[in-house]
């Protein structure tokens, strides 16, 4: 999930009129994964830019000088930052950002950092996305979930059971590339 979402904001980030991801991951750990997932995306973007329309998605068209080891400029003026979860952080961007909360129940103040987006999604021009596995009942992404179904939070809910994901491909995709074993195979 987190990968197409990574994806769908590198998406948005490239347009004029798109908007500037903010990453919010419980590690660092999770945030290095999803900046190598933003390059590949930018890269994959940019190749096909360049053949199409002979341009480039990168700011001022330099990949080198573009990238840093948090965050990706574009030629439209947006950028995808990776920030480590703080309620501070959430309510500094001047502009209307996309905020990518990234396996949010197991940040450490979860319900810290989404009470500080919601003057920000009081403006109306920003969003936020939150992607995240269940801990436990009572967590913050829990209580999150069931205010959105009982219709006191907005927002909408889409949910992937581990079953769809390997119906979709996550064993190939993930597990296959990382451990080429025929044992692992059997163990999933």
């Amino acid at each position: 999930m987190s990968y197409s979402e990574i994806g769908r904001a590198v998406q948005d980030a490239i347009r004029k009129n798109g908007r500037s991801t903010y990453y919010m991951s419980h590690t660092k750990q999770a945030g290095i994964e999803a900046m190598e997932q933003v390059v590949r995306w930018s890269d994959f973007y940019d190749r096909f830019f360049r053949r199409t329309k002979g341009c480039s998605i990168y700011r001022n068209g330099n990949r080198k000088t573009a990238i840093s080891a948090t965050s990706i400029h574009y030629a439209s003026g947006r950028k995808f930052q990776i920030f480590a979860s703080s309620p501070k952080l959430v309510r500094g961007p001047a502009d209307a950002p996309h905020y990518l909360f990234d396996e949010f129940e197991f940040h450490r103040d979860a319900a810290a950092v989404l009470q500080a987006a919601t003057p920000v999604l009081m403006m109306g021009t920003a969003a936020v996305t939150i992607i995240s596995t269940v801990l436990h009942e009572g967590g913050a992404f829990w209580n999150f979930c069931e205010k959105i179904k009982s219709g006191t939070q907005p927002g909408s809910l889409h949910e992937i059971s581990f079953d769809q994901a390997l119906a979709d491909g996550y064993y190939e995709r993930i597990v296959r590339s990382r451990m080429r074993s025929p044992f692992v195979q059997e163990v999933w």
